[in-house]
């Protein structure tokens, strides 16, 4: 095999290699697109997830505050029942 013919059919491989790999760069170029989008549907997903968060902790502390004022007010019942009886029994 002469060195011209060597040539020719490594310029040949090189192409076909040239095309497989443009094929397969065209296809992860689509897959690249596709994960873009789920890339943006989680990204909703997730400032849904935080808009609900901020929700659900401001619903947690109205909560907790009213859990304190009953608290409070029940604490304040207590001790004027106390001091009823006290008045009521002559300890006062």
């Amino acid at each position: 095999m002469s060195n011209d013919a060597k040539i020719a059919v490594l310029e040949t491989t090189i192409s076909h290699i040239h095309e497989a790999l443009e094929r397969i760069d065209k296809r992860f170029d689509s897959i690249d697109r596709k994960f873009d989008k789920i890339d943006r549907k989680f990204d909703k997903v997730d400032e849904e997830f935080k808009l609900l968060s901020n929700k659900m902790d401001t619903r947690f502390d109205q909560l907790n505050n009213r859990i304190w004022t009953l608290f409070f007010w029940m604490i304040g019942g207590f001790a004027s029942m106390l001091g009823i009886l006290a008045h009521a029994f002559h300890w006062i």
